[in-house]
């Protein structure tokens, strides 16, 4: 964090997206899923005034179960049908574990914290029928809203995967942003609802965040 304060400007999404804020060299943080951990970071948030986004499941705050992606066979979980997936995970959720923020440990982050949306329960959307994506993409946000009490305006395709049709139902749902896991920087032409993302490890040291932060990392692994 103190080397992004020194070489940017820590700007919240929402500023930088539909306010219309922010300046060159920006930076917006996020996270998705909203694990358990996330907590411990409330602290420091608050201490630095560091704008951050959480992206978050609804139904899985709600649950008392772990993440289904966090299983060992989760890599084959993403590939196969939803309904064939859901039925495996419902066999594996008498696992013992919660992963997920749970809506009071929310409560105490949300003035400091801006929660956006990451479906209800996290499927592949392009392993759901239509009907599927769309309530999973509709209910979260309407739900959301309700823990929160704030409007929710950004979305996060979990695990990265989207088409045309999701971002359509993202669109028609009233969310205004939606970021990819795309590798990559925005800019004021970028599309809004494919926004790209630099992803940063946690055990990174601060020599590699410099490194992936300012876009050397990109483009060293375009050319080799």
């Amino acid at each position: 964090i103190d080397y992004l304060k020194a070489h940017y400007t820590l700007y919240p999404i929402e500023e930088l997206l539909i306010g219309g804020g922010g300046q060159s060299y920006c930076i917006g943080i996020t996270l998705d899923d909203g694990y358990q951990d996330n907590f411990k970071l409330l602290d420091i948030i608050k201490s630095e005034q560091i704008p951050i986004t959480i992206f978050v499941c609804p139904e899985i705050i709600k649950s008392n179960v772990p993440f289904w992606f966090t299983y060992s066979d989760s890599e084959y979980l993403k590939t196969i049908d939803d309904v064939m997936r859901t039925k495996i995970v419902n066999d594996l959720d008498s696992l013992p574990g919660k992963d997920a923020l749970s809506i009071n440990y929310i409560n105490d982050m949300k003035k400091y914290v801006s929660f956006q949306s990451h479906t209800l329960t996290h499927p592949i959307l392009t392993k759901c029928t239509s009907r599927k994506s769309k309530n999973e993409i509709v209910e979260s946000k309407n739900q959301l809203q309700l823990i929160i009490d704030k409007n929710v305006n950004g979305f996060a395709y979990p695990a990265g995967y989207y088409n045309d049709e999701v971002i359509n139902q993202v669109k028609n749902a009233g969310y205004q942003y939606a970021f990819t896991t795309d590798h990559g920087y925005n800019n004021v032409k970028s599309d809004m609802y494919k926004l790209k993302r630099i992803s940063i490890n946690d055990d990174f040291t601060e020599k590699e965040l410099a490194v992936k932060v300012s876009g050397i990392w990109g483009f060293i692994k375009k050319i080799i």
